[in-house]
């Protein structure tokens, strides 16, 4: 998963808390701080135009919440980013940025951090794009087999083997199928690569 799609799943976090701490709390206001332009840009947005995975997530965060709510603050401003630096238990500890609330915080109505630059076309993966092709992929389908459970490769191979035979077998005509006793050489060879 890109670290954009984690800062998303994030946000999500945080929405789902805040919603939870809503029906047992009495709250007048709520705001959202994101170090992520990523996060900022696309819960201000419509979520259709991103691909599936974004699009959902973005829908959920616009559903619980309002693009108003959330802020944008520099990552060198974000006192979380400090145990991600190398840093050491003693210096986090002597540290009052991580111990206090970031200054702006403090006067957050009379300056907050300003937005990030505002896009005017994101070049994120994430934004979905039309194509006018189409094509057929087969994917190799996962067996299931455990080789762990197995006490010799050989006989790891020998499983497989069958078991893709047995998968490849469902996929054909009667007539067609493979009905031999023993696996064949280049069956196990399959399985081996």
């Amino acid at each position: 998963m890109t670290i954009p799609r984690q800062e998303l799943m994030g946000a999500i976090l945080s929405s789902r808390l805040a919603q939870s701490l809503l029906k047992v709390l009495t709250v007048d206001r709520v705001i959202f701080w994101t170090d992520s332009e990523n996060v900022w840009y696309w819960v201000r947005n419509h979520s259709r135009q991103f691909k599936r995975f974004v699009a959902n997530r973005i829908a959920e965060v616009q559903r619980t919440t309002s693009p108003e709510q959330w802020k944008h603050a520099p990552g060198i401003q974000n006192p979380a980013d400090l145990a991600t630096r190398r840093q050491s238990a003693m210096e986090l500890a002597k540290s009052t940025f991580w111990l206090e609330r970031p200054s702006f915080l403090k006067d957050f109505e009379i300056s907050g951090p300003s937005a990030p630059s505002v896009r005017e076309e994101m070049k994120v993966e994430d934004i979905e794009k039309t194509v006018a092709q189409t094509y057929m992929v087969q994917a190799r389908v996962d067996l299931g087999v455990d080789p762990n459970y197995f006490s010799t490769f050989r006989r790891l191979c020998c499983v497989t083997g069958w078991v893709q035979r047995f998968v490849t077998n469902c996929r054909l005509a009667w007539e067609l199928r493979k009905r031999d006793r023993t696996l064949c050489s280049t069956e196990i060879l399959d399985v081996e690569k």
